[in-house]
């Protein structure tokens, strides 16, 4: 099909890698040289598997920065080193770098040559064939080629699907967008609640500290040196709500990691946007109650009972 540039049939399947230390389940590729150039993988280091390999079903793998990490503590490390890939010995030859996907990292992935792959699954399977067209203005001409082609050799008209991944993503990235809306309007409305809960702690606060308010501003204390009191410890109710929450977070994160034998993916930017979020909270919602306590009057408030 001449609109059509690069072919690579693959099949996947889970299963688990293991050095002498660590067993990872991990998603296994089998593919042929061509699946990098479709899907424009990036190597960080060494190289993909050729047509060489596939033909004489290699026992060599390729696996992203994140498993190599798992599995050896450093990328680099993992060149040349053997992995047991369902207690067989597998020479790795190439690192492909992290790349974050739409849902926020994605699992660990190891590529081998499919024939090598339908080997060690005892299968001839082949779940889809992955193609590239020469141009964008070609997707849908090769798409309808193909389908012809594999119609007319295979006499089947129900069993062939093909997807156009470049619409694939748009309508992705639309219910992707439905959805971050829908859980940032719950976001919303549960730091608002908790703001809430954190002015009516401090009106308490205030209430029942009243007259230690007024012994202070009677030993000096500025109405500033109050505001600023009560407007630190609503600032740390906050920020220890937000402490036992990525806690929490984190170690139901962790939890299903271990549950799935998939390796755990730590990010610092929803730890820091967590801390910020906690202080402007504390910030916002304890103005009020640190700027009553502020300007209580401090002869009312030493004969307050």
């Amino acid at each position: 099909i001449p609109s059509v540039k690069a072919v690579a049939p693959s099949a996947y399947e889970f299963a688990e890698v293991e050095t002498r230390k660590i067993t990872v389940q991990t998603m296994v590729v089998g593919t042929t040289a061509d699946y990098t150039e479709i899907r424009a993988l990036p190597l960080k280091s060494g190289r993909f598997f050729n047509e060489q390999d596939t033909r004489s079903a290699r026992r060599l793998a390729v696996i992203d920065e994140r498993l190599a990490e798992t599995l050896f503590g450093r990328s680099e490390a993992a060149m040349g080193k053997k992995v047991m890939l369902k207690k067989v010995p597998v020479v790795v030859v190439g690192i492909i770098k992290e790349q974050q996907s739409m849902f926020g990292g994605g699992g660990s992935q190891i590529y081998i040559p499919i024939s090598f792959w339908q080997n060690l699954f005892n299968t001839n399977r082949v779940d889809q064939l992955e193609a590239s067209a020469i141009s964008k203005d070609q997707v849908e001409e090769s798409i309808d080629k193909t389908l012809k082609l594999l119609h007319r050799r295979h006499k089947n008209t129900d069993r062939y699907r093909a997807f156009n991944m470049e619409k694939e993503m748009e309508a992705a990235n639309k219910a992707m967008g439905i959805m971050t809306t829908i859980i940032s309007a719950i976001a919303g409305i549960s730091l608002v609640v908790g703001g809430i809960g954190v002015m009516n702690i401090m009106l308490v606060s205030v209430t029942e500290r009243t007259r230690e308010i007024g012994v202070r501003m009677a030993l000096g204390a500025r109405r500033k040196d109050v505001l600023i009191q009560f407007l630190i410890e609503a600032i740390v109710i906050s920020t220890v709500g937000g402490i036992i929450g990525m806690i929490l977070g984190l170690g139901g994160s962790l939890l299903m990691a271990l549950a799935l034998k998939i390796p755990p993916f730590f990010s610092w930017t929803p730890v820091i946007l967590a801390f910020t979020f906690s202080a402007v909270i504390g910030i916002f919602f304890g103005i009020y109650p640190a700027n009553k306590a502020a300007r209580l009057d401090p002869i009312e408030a030493l004969r307050y009972e």
